[in-house]
């Protein structure tokens, strides 16, 4: 992604937005049919709240870090998506929102923190 940003950046000088990105907060093995947080789509993340948050920290730092200062932001994917009671799969598993509580996750409180 840094890279692909840096050459963007370099080439059209315009401002770039990572949009529809997400990261789980509750991992699911598809095999297993369980929620296993090393189910992960990122390599050295858990699917868990801390990962979640450490993503977007990660890719905060990645985008702040786009020459020219064209790294203008990112689209987490519907943030908000929290299940209907009875409910699961879906969008609900990359929400900043317990499903169970509604409470905000960890990376909620990350957004723009770079590390």
């Amino acid at each position: 992604l840094s890279a692909n940003l840096k050459d963007l950046a370099q080439v059209y000088k315009k401002d770039i937005i990572v949009a529809e990105t997400a990261f789980p907060y509750i991992g699911w093995n598809n095999k297993t049919r369980t929620r296993d947080e090393n189910a992960s789509p990122v390599k050295g993340l858990k699917a868990n709240p801390e990962g979640q948050a450490e993503f977007m920290r990660r890719l905060t730092k990645i985008v702040q870090q786009t020459p020219g200062g064209h790294g203008a932001g990112i689209l987490w994917w519907a943030p908000a998506w929290l299940a209907q009671p009875g409910q699961r799969g879906g969008w609900a598993s990359l929400t900043m929102f317990d499903n169970n509580t509604g409470e905000a996750l960890p990376s909620f409180f990350a957004l723009g923190k770079a590390r």
